[in-house]
């Protein structure tokens, strides 16, 4: 069959341009072009009806049956095409990542260079996505060197883009635990709430107040470390027992 005539997914009725293309994918038997949104997900059952003109004649689906697809399938000859289901899903892992982390030295942020290694690990598999979804089922890595089947250079691939991912993870700055700070805002802003300026030493009340603020704005800081959470409980601990000491006893 002329393959120039493969301009549209026969499930979809979606035509491939120049801007689209990378969302089909090629079939390595017929050249027969699919949209990737049928294979996702990929447990989607199909049918090729009889009048497949394509699929009948080499006999894929007899004239009287339809084909029940629970594989990604050429949407031309029915070809069950390369699964890469795993090494999409860890792309679509990593660039979430990606897209939702910042560089810095922030709660949730990742050291400087972090972002750069993640990418890089995701581009190599998208190349080797492209690769695939253009109908090839050898790659070469080296010129001159002889190609290799994609599915030996996947294996390597899927374990490069996991180190990358859990590398990544666990760059990420953590979040600091701020159940302690908390508890100890409410017990100074009950002591606060529960004496009289008159009963302490002058200053002494506005002085636990500021640094009820203070503990209070590290406490609603989503970006705040660890350090600034433990040294907002060290002061605040502090303000409490010198406000403590300021009572003036009758």
């Amino acid at each position: 069959m002329d393959k120039s005539l493969f301009t549209a997914c026969r499930y979809t009725g979606k035509v491939r341009t120049e801007e689209n293309a990378s969302d089909f994918r090629v079939c390595s038997k017929c050249g027969g072009i699919t949209h990737k949104t049928v294979g996702a997900p990929r447990k989607t059952t199909y049918d090729l009806t009889v009048d497949n003109k394509v699929a009948t004649t080499t006999e894929i689906i007899p004239e009287t049956d339809l084909l029940k697809q629970e594989a990604f399938r050429c949407s031309y000859c029915a070809e069950t095409l390369y699964d890469y289901s795993e090494l999409d899903g860890l792309v679509k892992t990593a660039q979430r990542l990606y897209d939702n982390t910042e560089e810095g030295d922030r709660a949730g942020n990742v050291p400087e260079g972090a972002k750069d290694t993640l990418l890089a690990s995701i581009e190599s598999a998208n190349d080797l996505i492209a690769v695939i979804d253009a109908g090839n089922e050898e790659i070469t890595l080296i010129e001159g060197q002889d190609p290799i089947p994609v599915a030996v250079h996947e294996n390597l691939v899927i374990l490069n883009l996991r180190h990358a991912i859990e590398s990544f993870t666990q760059a990420i700055i953590p979040f600091p635990d701020k159940t302690a700070l908390l508890a100890l805002i409410a017990e100074a802003q009950e002591l606060y709430d529960g004496s009289e300026d008159a009963d302490y030493q002058e200053g002494a009340r506005a002085d636990l107040l500021i640094a009820i603020g203070e503990a209070t704005t590290v406490l609603e800081d989503d970006t705040a470390i660890t350090s600034e959470v433990e040294g907002a409980v060290t002061a605040l601990e502090t303000a409490i027992s010198t406000f403590n000491a300021a009572k003036i006893n009758p």
